[in-house]
């Protein structure tokens, strides 16, 4: 008889690289009876307990007026459901910070949703919907927002979004630089990068034909990633030495902001709460005893 076991995090990261990780490998040979390399009758036994998660998890459902229809706060994610599907939301707390949120798969026709990070002393919200989202312009010129690639450099690519460097990772085809979002109006960094937008330490672009950019988002890090991937022969990110943006303006409706959420209760940030012990077992067949 064999045991395996392992200790699992309630709650899976959001993010995977890549859809053939190790962990999808797992789930996808369970269906087929498999675990690891290994064919058999596998029974599993998992106890979970919640306890700890739902007395520190506050939900506040608001009238149907509301242009928000619920605000849940946990220790595993703060997530706001919205009725207006015309106007993106900015999220702004008590302390006039704007904090950082992604929007998420419509769970119902009607609502929205946005999954957001507060800061520490964040005790109340105001939603407030955006006019319209336009570039900087000053004398027929596009404005830009210049970053350094510099552990703590710090840019602000709108009115209301200042980004942190957190950490950059510099390989010859692959650029990521992770960012503490210290406030956020729902700028798209994708949308506000211009032609040359990275450039060496003698402002030469190292952009070449193809490639991608990407957004996402580090749950566990509470930090916003910006990706660039090029697998062209001419391409050396290991060179990179600034990002160019392209200035964002958003025009917040102030009139129509709301006041969603009193007294939040701590704790602030997303931390792992439960963790569950399970083992696996591998059913042996009988043998028949020699005659």
């Amino acid at each position: 008889m064999l045991y395996f076991f392992f200790l699992m995090i309630l709650r899976p990261p959001k993010y995977t690289l890549s859809s053939s990780s190790a962990a999808s490998d797992v789930y996808k040979r369970q269906k087929t009876n498999y675990l690891w390399d290994t064919k058999g009758d596998w029974s599993m036994q998992l106890a979970v307990d919640r306890s700890k998660v739902a007395k520190k998890t506050k939900v506040i459902i608001r009238s149907k007026k509301s242009i928000v229809d619920r605000v849940i706060i946990s220790p595993l994610g703060n997530t706001l459901r919205s009725n207006d599907k015309k106007h993106d939301l900015v999220i702004r707390d008590n302390k006039g910070r704007y904090l950082y949120y992604e929007e998420k798969t419509n769970s119902e026709k009607s609502k929205d949703i946005y999954q957001f990070f507060k800061h520490t002393h964040t005790r109340s919200l105001e939603i407030i919907p955006v006019k319209k989202q336009s570039v900087v312009t000053k004398n027929g010129k596009v404005q830009k927002a210049v970053l350094n690639l510099k552990k703590n450099e710090i840019v602000k690519v709108s009115d209301h979004t200042k980004l942190k460097v957190a950490d950059v990772k510099k390989q010859k085809h692959n650029l990521r630089i992770y960012f503490k979002v210290l406030d956020y109006d729902g700028a798209i960094l994708t949308d506000g990068l211009e032609g040359r937008f990275i450039v060496d330490n003698k402002g030469r672009s190292l952009i070449k034909d193809g490639g991608s950019i990407d957004t996402w988002t580090d749950y566990e890090k509470e930090q916003l990633v910006l990706e660039f991937y090029n697998a062209f022969k001419g391409v050396d990110y290991t060179k990179a030495a600034k990002i160019n943006f392209l200035k964002q303006k958003a025009v917040l409706n102030e009139k129509q902001k709301q006041l969603s959420l009193i007294h939040i209760s701590e704790p602030t940030r997303r931390t792992p709460i439960s963790y569950a012990v399970f083992c696996l077992k591998k059913k042996k067949k009988k043998k028949k005893k020699k005659k």
